[in-house]
């Protein structure tokens, strides 16, 4: 086994180390969460209409469209669920 500190490979050695703790750029966009969330909304709000409307039509719900609108439901949580530093 070699003692090499592979985490230094390919680096200046007067380099500065990277910073991992800066935001990304979408951190405090309003926006960004505005799109996501319409996004969201209307696409669960398709999903149920068409769950309802097979249903209605006796016709079987496709697995797919319910593992849809479950991940839609879960990414609404994500997006209005409270941030760890606001808590």
């Amino acid at each position: 086994m070699s003692d090499k500190d592979w985490t230094q490979e390919g680096r200046d050695a007067t380099a500065p180390p990277r910073v991992s703790n800066i935001p990304p750029a979408y951190h405090n966009d309003k926006t960004f969460y505005k799109v996501w969330l319409h996004f969201a909304g209307w696409t669960l709000i398709l999903c149920v209409v068409g769950m309802l409307f097979l249903a209605y039509n006796e016709h079987q719900i496709p697995e797919a469209i319910v593992a849809v609108a479950s991940g839609v439901v879960g990414l609404l949580g994500g997006i209005f669920a409270a941030k760890p530093s606001h808590t």
